[in-house]
């Protein structure tokens, strides 16, 4: 299966003023504290954990699997018999520009059938590309709802970048305590992105309490 877009204007954005290096997200288990940041408790819960090791918590390429294994020709004939992973597949393909000409403008179409269709990772591209202008009109605003939504999908990698909206205040109003709240619920389901940006969120002191432990946790969790 193609990998998930991560929404990150460039790797490691948000974590500058915190030193960090831009970095891949690696991912393996790790001890860590099953609390809380301190953080806002009004996020709701992920409605399904990303198993480590998965396209949402994988830094290398996945095989592809479904009409992607098959080629373009396939996605586009699953697609036109209107199934939604089809699509949100071949959306990929075209997003990613490596077994196609690069058409962004049809992925972002194409990603909107794929999230009508219930498709996580769908909603998710579609809200990276909101947040980029990249193929859409930028619009952090329909980023933010298309983030929400593949969270509540179970899709965790969206509900980290659904924290970073929070975090950074690009859609609504800056909230780094809610924002932590969606990195940790994001880290808890298995995303490794979640548990980066909680060990910033230790380190920097910004939606948690200042704790170089936590932060190396929470960072050796995510590599």
């Amino acid at each position: 299966e193609p990998r998930p877009r991560r929404w990150r204007w460039a790797a490691g954005v948000g974590v500058a003023a915190a030193g960090v290096s831009a970095v891949l997200f690696a991912r393996v288990h790790h001890p860590w504290s099953s609390a809380a940041p301190g953080a806002a408790s009004n996020a709701a819960p992920v409605a399904a954990a990303s198993a480590p090791g998965s396209p949402a918590s994988s830094s290398t390429a996945a095989a592809p699997v479904g009409c992607a294994a098959a080629g373009v020709a396939a996605c586009e004939a699953s697609c036109a018999a209107k199934d939604p992973d089809g699509c949100f597949q071949l959306a990929k393909i075209l997003d990613d520009g490596k077994d196609a000409p690069r058409d962004v403008t049809r992925a972002a179409t194409l990603y909107q059938v794929g999230c009508d269709g219930s498709v996580a990772r769908a909603c998710n591209n579609l809200g990276a590309l909101y947040v980029a202008g990249d193929g859409v009109a930028e619009s952090p605003t329909k980023a933010v709802d298309l983030f929400k939504r593949s969270c509540d999908l179970g899709f965790a990698v969206a509900c980290a970048n659904l924290g970073m909206m929070h975090f950074e205040g690009k859609g609504l109003p800056k909230d780094v305590n809610v924002g932590a709240t969606w990195f940790f619920q994001a880290c808890k389901a298995g995303a490794a992105l979640g548990c980066f940006d909680m060990s910033i969120a230790y380190k920097t002191g910004q939606g948690a309490p200042p704790d170089a432990r936590q932060s190396f946790a929470y960072a050796e969790r995510a590599c």
